[in-house]
């Protein structure tokens, strides 16, 4: 009992509690005729998982987990797990989030009919938030790269689980083929532990130390993991027609803050010195701006909506590379707009075309843009310094400007766009929909205008720019106000002109918005491998066959060897 309670109130307690929730899911809730029923019993597990991982800061001490671990032809080392403050707030907002995810699962499909195997994607879904906990409560490399593979095959389950609905089954094949850009990320931390030495599985993420060569790896894994542009491509949308809230929270969002997570103890490890040149930085930059160049030339909604996500992402790494206290410390507040922000932007949305009550999208937008009492203003600072560190990077600055300025447009979509009510949708979950509102504003809410409180509440210190004044959510410099006024001069400005200038544009937009999304480099790719594996296959058959052609040609080769 003794050693179940240990059990319980460590790291592993609340990923446990909703592994044991999947399991019910898949046993007795198979049997439960009502879909709401199921989906409430899900959120009860959920609800006791949060409250063991509250449970978890009244213990006394930093919870961690620790078991030691003999791998083949290696030395012994520990799988080890620490809720600390990063750790610990990461996987605070990932249980929020893949709860909301949890909560908005449509029970129906767009025809009416019941969602078949809803069981099965209800456990899928607790298995991707326990997995996404594991993955950010990691202590040392052993437990990242397992917690990693565990997350890619739980978003593999996820996606054979989930019924097809209006998604043709060539899409559905595409999004499987996606998953390759994941498991290459896993080939990059694996890759990273070898330059480390036999130690470099123990290194622990917080104190650890690194050479330059594991880094670079490690950077390029939560690159991968946070789905940052070009590596974009697993998170696209699996449908053109319908935008499914329940994915885009659990297969997006959750999956991203844990390479936010990684990035920032990357970061932390002196990855942020690697990425300050201003060259780096120019590319970083560039590469936001193709992102949101994809956000504001989107056709269809759902790729324009994970193209918003994706680059408020890619915005919330550079300020963190930026910041005046590489790590943990640099990267809360983008994150948390991006989190609280991005969710409530998208989950105001829906309300919006539900409804038309345009708050919760703007309020989410303007998180997501940086105004004053909001957790993204507190980033601006950080985001600065590409134009007061000198000419070499104001380049990048001009890049980051236009970008954040059509992201700005992008986001603001709603405020120029006639309204039409969607009749589609219960009430209940309308209902729903403003429940999920209010447990993401009131927390954007208070990070927002209690920034000192939160960081206290968190236990990250140094999270505050010493660029910023007092009260820090709303005084600045004068660079700060350059950096934010700028773009949204120009977001302001391109909603404005949208209207009048896209329509005769005619089929340019569209072209843009098909280059800079990349799907057809990861179409040539995809290409590429199956005419490898073909002329392979091919090979072999010739050599290994039933014909002689084989055998002839080795006899040759082996003849003219003989004679030379």
């Amino acid at each position: 009992m003794t050693t179940f309670l240990g059990l319980l109130f460590s790291p592993l307690g609340p990923p446990l509690i909703l592994l044991i929730g999947a399991v019910v899911e898949l046993g007795p809730g198979r049997w439960i005729r009502r879909a709401q029923w199921r989906t409430w019993m899900a959120l009860i597990f959920l609800g006791l998982a949060g409250l063991v991982y509250i449970g978890l800061q009244f213990t006394g001490v930093v919870p961690t987990f620790g078991r030691p671990w003999q791998p083949l032809l290696q030395g012994a080392t520990n799988l080890y797990w620490i809720a600390d403050g990063w750790n610990y707030y990461l996987g605070a907002l990932i249980l929020l989030i893949g709860g909301l995810g949890i909560l908005l699962n449509r029970a129906r499909m767009a025809d009416g009919k019941p969602l078949p195997r809803l069981h099965i994607v209800l456990a899928t879904d607790l298995t991707i938030i326990a997995a996404s906990l594991l993955f950010v409560q990691s202590g040392n490399l052993l437990t990242v790269l397992l917690a990693w593979v565990f997350l890619d095959i739980t978003i593999i389950l996820r996606l054979a689980a989930e019924p097809l609905g209006s998604t043709a089954l060539s899409d559905r094949v595409r999004s499987s083929e996606a998953q390759i850009l994941s498991l290459l990320g896993a080939m990059f931390l694996f890759l990273a532990v070898l330059p480390a030495g036999p130690t470099g599985l123990a290194q622990e993420l917080a104190l650890g130390l690194l050479p330059v060569e594991t880094l670079v790896l490690l950077l390029l894994a939560a690159a991968v993991r946070g789905g940052l542009y070009p590596l974009h491509l697993w998170l696209l949308p699996r449908s053109t027609r319908e935008l499914n809230l329940s994915e885009r929270l659990l297969d997006h969002l959750a999956p991203v803050l844990s390479g936010l997570w990684l990035i920032g103890r990357a970061l932390q490890l002196g990855g942020a010195e690697l990425l300050l040149a201003p060259e780096l930085l120019f590319v970083i930059t560039l590469a936001i701006f193709g992102c949101a160049l994809a956000a504001f030339t989107a056709q269809d909604h759902v790729h324009y909506v994970a193209f918003v996500l994706i680059t408020s992402a890619g915005t919330a790494t550079l300020a963190g590379v930026l910041g005046e206290t590489p790590g943990p410390a640099s990267m809360m507040w983008p994150v948390t707009a991006f989190a609280l922000g991005g969710a409530l932007w998208l989950v105001g949305d829906q309300v919006w075309r539900a409804w038309g009550w345009q708050v919760p999208v703007s309020v989410g937008a303007l998180a997501l843009a940086g105004v004053p009492f909001t957790p993204g203003f507190l980033a601006q600072p950080a985001l600065a310094r590409l134009l007061t560190q000198g000419l070499a990077f104001w380049p990048a600055f001009l890049f980051y400007a236009l970008a954040q300025g059509m992201l700005i447009a992008a986001v603001l979509r709603s405020w120029n766009a006639s309204f039409k009510p969607s009749t589609d949708l219960p009430n209940s979950y309308l209902i729903r929909l403003l429940a999920a509102c209010l447990l993401l504003g009131l927390p954007l809410a208070i990070a927002g205008f209690l920034p000192r409180f939160t960081e206290t509440l968190i236990g990250i210190p140094n999270t505050i720019d010493s660029a910023l004044g007092n009260p820090p959510n709303v005084v600045a410099g004068g660079e700060v106000w350059i950096v934010l006024g700028l773009p949204l001069a120009l977001g302001f400005g391109l909603v404005w002109l949208h209207p009048r200038i896209w329509p005769q544009l005619g089929a340019l937009p569209n072209r843009i918005s098909r280059v800079s999304q990349l799907e057809w480099l990861f179409n040539l790719m995809i290409w590429g491998i199956d005419r490898a594996a073909l002329v392979g296959a091919n090979g072999l058959r010739v050599v290994e066959g039933a014909g002689y052609v084989g055998w002839f040609l080795a006899m040759l080769l082996l003849g003219l060897l003989l004679v030379r």
